[in-house]
């Protein structure tokens, strides 16, 4: 009972530090506990889950009648286009493979590859006559001219670029390293935080007082700025909250008409909500500490442990090692048995 009397006098103090905006979330939750007002996440939800899955069975679909039409042997399933053959880099990356699969088929694909590169590109050129002149023919003119060494140009290119129909080369589009300024940036980030002067006038200009090491505890200004900065995101979350209401429910009648008795509940509710919410979450953190501290409790009596049978394993070796005849130790007991 006593527990209980206390529970409702922080609920009535509670009550009175409450905000207008805290009020209306109070409110608009209220009636919809009480199915005056309709569960609009609930309709957004069930919204969002239909969707998925019209979207689900499309993709399904779109992607059994590609695999029909086109067949699996044009690796069609999972890419973002139905058809490969209408994309030309994937037409082009798929064909290369294909191709070096065989090392007959080099000079098919070097010329494959230029063709390639060159759709973009007129095959025709103006002399300074005026008169059209084809690159193809001329091409073909010194075909016999150029064909050792475009073969000693296709071994190169083919032992380069690629080896079992992985590309070798080592452009990547993922930097593997930081940039050098990131790394110069960081350096001189490390040698400027190492200095304990500069520090200490870091802490000095940051919180008011010079830094020491025996200074472990928070001071009354560093929690109440601590606590001011909590309100501030508690506001702003609120705030948020707020501004999400639609207008439907700011202006339906359900909530104008509310009585004093209504509102008094509704904000007993609300209030009752969050002290339990931050209770569970207090007692969740203070569990996950307790667990925390347990494990590192553990793990060093375990280390502590294995360092002691390290130790006892150590001696029993020296222990059981025989003394050579010319060791200090076995001269010393041989001249105390002489004596």
């Amino acid at each position: 009972n006593k527990e209980d009397g206390a529970e409702e006098e922080d609920i009535s103090l509670l009550m009175e530090t409450i905000s207008d905006e805290e009020a209306l979330l109070a409110c608009t939750s209220y009636l919809r506990k009480k199915r005056k007002l309709p569960w609009l996440r609930y309709e957004q939800r069930l919204q969002k889950q239909r969707q998925r899955r019209s979207l689900k069975s499309s993709s399904t679909t779109t992607s059994s009648s590609s695999q029909e039409e086109y067949g699996d042997d044009d690796e069609s399933g999972g890419y973002f286009w139905d058809n490969p053959h209408e994309l030309k880099y994937l037409h082009g990356r798929y064909r290369r493979k294909k191709l070096l699969e065989n090392v007959d088929s080099i000079q098919e694909y070097l010329q494959y590859d230029d063709d390639f590169y060159d759709d973009d590109e007129s095959d025709e050129e103006e002399d300074g006559d005026g008169e059209v002149r084809s690159n193809n023919d001329s091409n073909n003119n010194n075909d016999d001219d150029d064909e050792p060494n475009s073969r000693n140009d296709a071994s190169e290119d083919y032992s380069r670029m690629l080896v079992g129909g992985v590309d070798e080369s080592p452009f990547t589009s993922y930097p593997m390293y930081p940039p050098l300024e990131h790394i110069r940036r960081s350096e001189a980030a490390k040698k400027t935080w190492s200095d304990p002067e500069w520090k200490a006038k870091w802490y000095k200009k940051r919180w008011g007082k010079e830094l020491s090491n025996s200074d472990s505890t928070i001071t009354k200004q560093q929690q109440q700025r601590l606590k001011q900065t909590q309100q501030q995101k508690r506001n702003k979350v609120i705030s948020n909250r707020v501004s999400n209401i639609p207008n439907e429910v700011l202006m339906s009648e359900e909530l104008t008409n509310l009585s004093e008795k209504e509102l008094k509940e509704a904000i007993q509710m609300y209030v009752r909500a969050n002290k339990k919410r931050s209770e569970s979450h207090l007692k969740r953190s203070q569990e996950l500490y307790e667990k925390r501290t347990r494990s590192l409790r553990d793990d060093v009596n375990l280390l502590k442990k294995k360092g002691d049978d390290k130790h006892e394993t150590e001696k029993e070796s020296e222990q059981k090692v025989p003394l050579s005849p010319a060791s200090p130790q076995l001269q010393q007991s041989e001249k105390k048995e002489q004596v």
